[in-house]
């Protein structure tokens, strides 16, 4: 083996190594799409349950990268982390453990209620 062979193979030794251990486990917070890109165009890979073990990669915006199944594709990140609200001002209203979402179904968008 050269030594540019064996170079290659110990960066794909540790490019394998650092995407194993980056990932963050995580729960889904409810029922959603397991997107191929971070966008609500693409392709369906499946759907994934409330509770399902996501393994996250990276966030960005509204999208988290993550492991489902064997497979890399996206969800929202509110599916990795919740809802993004800010509770910490006493004079708001009481919040619930329930929030809507947009979601991509049937023939065009629908509005979801989501509860923990």
């Amino acid at each position: 083996m050269t030594l540019c062979q064996k170079g290659l193979v110990s960066f794909a030794l540790l490019v394998s190594l650092m995407d194993s251990t980056c990932a963050e486990p995580a729960k889904a917070r409810f029922d959603t799409y397991f997107y191929q890109a971070p966008r609500y165009t693409a392709r369906v890979l499946d759907e994934v349950q409330t509770q399902a073990s996501l393994d996250v990669l990276s966030c960005d915006g509204q999208w988290c990268r993550v492991r489902y199944s064997g497979a890399e594709g996206y969800v929202r990140d509110l599916v990795v982390h919740g809802p993004q609200i800010d509770i910490s001002h006493k004079d708001r209203p009481k919040l619930t453990d329930c929030f809507r979402a947009d979601q991509p179904g049937g023939i065009g968008w629908q509005v979801e209620r989501f509860c923990h």
